[in-house]
């Protein structure tokens, strides 16, 4: 072998061992800074194109964009984004954990209230709220985390967990104490109360009342209120009459004069209430104007005359009474006018046989009321779907 070309080789020799320590240096570089980068920040997963969340050494998530850029710190115990912006965290607070909703910017939207938020088929949030010795509450959120109600419920229910709201006959049931209500999706309108039922009582006696509105006027978050409101007013005045509660008349009145709605010549006053249909509330929209209204069937005995040795000869009434109703300046509804008409006892096919009870009992019961069954329903307080 010439001289020359032992040279060649020797060259050749050393660049390929040069080029093979500078390939086993850049591994050995990139390998080492791979493990550090994973100890560090483990990708824990996708959460749409343009985000991932990330893990730290403590097992704590934040959020990365595209790009790789930290958008949320690693300081949650658990990332789920919802359909924009938001995310659902929790965190771990005084032993419990807490969930909330935050923005990108890392801003609290929801409070960290909730025990649990977790969603049903992509439709709306639910949050459960943990009282410490109280009842569980539940609350409920769209899917951008925004409030559907500003209400807490004692129970949250759904029908026929694997269709849509927005399919006929589905729907979301809510229910404080006695109170039920049913809510779903109606065309392009989004989430409208479509069934309330309300339990009340008027000295003593219950009273339920049933309310179907499938074209409601009132937005969701005000129609419980109101048909609530409604009813109690109603029911407030009717007790006034016949104690003769004036200040109460008054008070349930929007104008000063409170004469005009004393109904005298029904000869309310110290009649007995024999019997209340149900109460029917109702919401309607007249020239870009709403109306709230309540029609109520009464039978009562009134002291016709009274003899010589004090005997009271009682006499059978019977009075349909709508009672027509306006927001105040404060928001509150108020009696605007009472349109009332005596009936003919024999045209009304009431019963006779209620006896008003010496004192007037509380409107709190503890028996159930009977609502229509509802079928393949999920009980949110006993669900273990968690986000």
């Amino acid at each position: 072998m010439s001289k020359n070309i032992k040279i060649i080789f020797v060259i050749l020799t050393v660049i390929l061992i040069a080029f093979i320590i500078l390939i086993f240096r850049f591994y050995f570089s990139v390998n080492i800074a791979s493990k550090k980068d994973d100890s560090e920040f483990s990708i824990a997963n996708e959460l749409n194109d343009d985000f991932y969340s990330f893990k730290n050494d403590n097992g704590l998530y934040g959020v990365k964009d595209s790009q790789g850029h930290i958008v949320i710190q690693a300081q949650w115990k658990k990332i789920i984004q919802l359909n924009n912006d938001r995310f659902i965290v929790s965190k771990t607070a005084s032993g419990k954990v807490r969930c909330g909703i935050i923005d990108l910017n890392e801003n609290v939207m929801v409070p960290f209230i909730y025990s649990k938020i977790f969603s049903q088929m992509d439709e709306y949030l639910v949050g459960k709220v943990d009282n410490g010795d109280n009842p569980e509450g539940y609350v409920l959120f769209d899917m951008n985390g925004d409030t559907i109600i500003e209400e807490e419920w004692d129970s949250c229910l759904k029908k026929f967990d694997d269709k849509s709201i927005s399919t006929s006959e589905n729907y979301i049931q809510v229910q404080k104490g006695n109170n039920v209500y049913r809510i779903h999706n109606i065309d392009d309108r989004g989430m409208q109360m479509f069934y309330i039922k309300l339990q009340k009582s008027i000295f003593g006696k219950k009273i339920k009342i049933e309310i179907n509105d499938n074209n409601p006027v009132v937005n969701l978050n005000s129609a419980h209120v109101m048909y609530n409101e409604l009813a109690d007013n109603t029911i407030k005045y009717i007790s006034a009459l016949f104690e003769n509660n004036a200040e109460n008349i008054k008070d349930l009145y929007v104008y000063d004069d409170y004469k005009n709605i004393l109904l005298e010549d029904m000869a309310f006053r110290g009649s007995e209430l024999g019997y209340i249909s149900d109460i029917k509330p109702s919401i309607t929209e007249e020239n870009g104007i709403v109306k709230y209204m309540c029609n109520v069937i009464l039978r009562y005995t009134s002291p016709e005359s009274i003899s010589w040795d004090g005997t009271v000869t009682p006499v059978n009434n019977a009075a349909s009474v709508n009672i027509i109703m306006t927001k105040n300046a404060n928001g509150n509804l108020r009696i605007e006018r009472v349109e009332a008409e005596k009936k003919d006892i024999s045209e009304l096919n009431v019963p006779d046989d209620y006896v008003k009870p010496e004192t007037t009992q509380s409107s709190e019961y503890t028996d159930n009321m009977e609502y229509p069954d509802i079928q393949n329903t999920i009980l949110y307080n006993e669900s273990t779907s968690e986000n």
